[in-house]
């Protein structure tokens, strides 16, 4: 004899309720692990911001001492708490009579498939220059 009213639920609504639990966990998961990485993409940034304005004051110094004459190196890598990072450094003469130099550092590191990369520029006046220039025209 079958019951009508009977207590519980059927096998379909069970399944339909596994189906929305497992589908919201999976969405949960999936912003978590969009969330690390982008917290590992900010850090990364971060650490590279805070140590390119040491490297772009020694080639700034570098290039104000020595000018022309100053012995870069043009790339290089750096570990930040146990980060690799790539650094490439340019400086080129923009005017010779004044000693103006532009000096570029771009930082790049490897995160997946992409390749981010920092750009930091400067621009310096070799004194040397600038004070040869004076004795000529005085």
């Amino acid at each position: 004899m079958l019951r009508t009213g009977s207590r519980g639920f059927t096998l379909i609504e069970v399944m339909v309720a596994t189906a929305v639990l497992a589908f919201g966990t999976v969405m949960v998961f999936e912003a978590f692990f969009v969330s690390a990485n982008t917290y590992a993409s900010y850090e990364r940034y971060l650490k590279a911001s805070a140590w390119m304005p040491q490297k772009l004051w020694e080639v700034e110094q570098a290039v104000m001492q020595y000018g022309d004459a100053a012995s870069l190196e043009p790339d290089g890598r750096v570990v930040l708490s146990g980060k690799q990072f790539d650094w490439r450094v340019t400086s080129e003469s923009m005017d010779q009579e004044s000693g103006l130099y532009r000096i570029l550092l771009e930082v790049s590191w490897s995160q997946g498939v992409r390749r981010p990369r920092l750009l930091r520029g400067a621009y310096v006046i070799h004194p040397q220059k600038s004070r040869e220039e004076g004795q000529e025209s005085g």
